[in-house]
Order: structure tokens, then C-alpha cells, then sequence
């Protein structure tokens, strides 16, 4: 999908990330282009377009920041987040991944 988008555009990407999300730096009057090209490409894809505040945005767990021409990477914490953390040995029910190799 992403080839056929990208084949008809003559924009320089500089930074393209994916993975859940897509992380996209583009020129801003090119923002509502991109979206309606990747938009029809299917009718049942839908993207939205997140704008980053201060030259920051968020993102998964990334805080990407652009100071000064270059691009630093922060932790993003969620305001929900406690900064309380399970212990490992603890007693709560969870998912381990056991070696059973000898």
C-alpha cells in the first residue's frame, strides 16, 4: 500500500516510521494530500492525522522532539500512568514465558 502511495508523490519523506501507527514527517501543506491518498486507497482504511504540539509528538511509547534541526527521542508517559511497576516475584496472576529448553 505504502509503495503505492509513496510512487505517485513528489515529496521528500525524511522520516517514515511503522509499526501500529505511522510516524510521518512532511511539509504541513501536504498533510491533507497524504491523508486523502492513503484514505482512498481502500474503502474500509480509515487514518487520522495526530499534529504534534511544540515540535514534539508522541510516538507508542517515544516522545520525538525536533530542537535545533536535529530529532531527539524522550519516554512518553500517559497521565494515567502511576509509575508503579509489578514486581516480578510478586504473587499476581500473569503471563510468564518459560525456558523449557535444557
Amino acid at each position: 500500500m505504502e509503495e503505492k502511495i509513496f510512487s505517485n508523490i513528489n515529496i521528500n519523506i525524511p522520516i517514515y516510521y511503522r509499526y501500529d501507527d505511522i510516524l510521518l514527517a512532511i511539509p504541513n501543506n501536504q498533510i491533507n494530500e497524504i491523508l486523502d491518498r492513503f484514505n482512498s486507497y481502500h474503502d474500509r482504511l480509515r487514518f487520522t492525522v495526530e499534529h504534534g504540539d511544540d515540535k514534539s509528538i508522541n510516538f507508542l511509547d517515544v516522545k520525538v522532539i525536533l530542537k535545533d534541526e536535529c530529532i531527539k527521542f524522550d519516554i512518553c508517559k500517559k497521565p494515567t500512568n502511576s509509575g508503579r511497576y509489578l514486581s516480578y516475584k510478586s504473587n499476581a496472576t500473569q503471563k510468564k514465558s518459560t525456558n523449557r529448553s535444557a
